[in-house]
């Protein structure tokens, strides 16, 4: 096996929460008393922090990482107006 995998993977932290913009959408605003829109999430996807992949006319993406971001733009954006990686609405 050392053979094959010459490289030190890190341990795992758990599963990655992969989901579709929608179930995203949904999830964060049922445990978050600030509400997310569409608009908010393809800030967040769009700032370049978020993984995200499109197919067809779906895009998934990293819970776990839209989730902080939305945290993170939810304290800056809703309340001054600005994103924190300088995206403009």
């Amino acid at each position: 096996m050392a053979a094959i995998a010459l490289r030190e993977y890190p341990p795992q932290r758990g599963i990655v929460r992969i989901r579709n913009i929608d179930k995203a959408l949904k999830e964060y605003n049922k445990k978050h008393k600030k509400q997310a829109t569409i608009e908010d999430v393809e800030a967040c996807i769009f700032s370049g922090k978020v993984f995200s992949y499109s197919y067809w006319d779906r895009t998934i993406v990293n819970y776990d990482e839209l989730e902080a971001e939305l945290e993170e733009y939810m304290k800056t954006v809703k309340k001054d107006g600005r994103h924190p990686a300088g995206i403009e609405r």
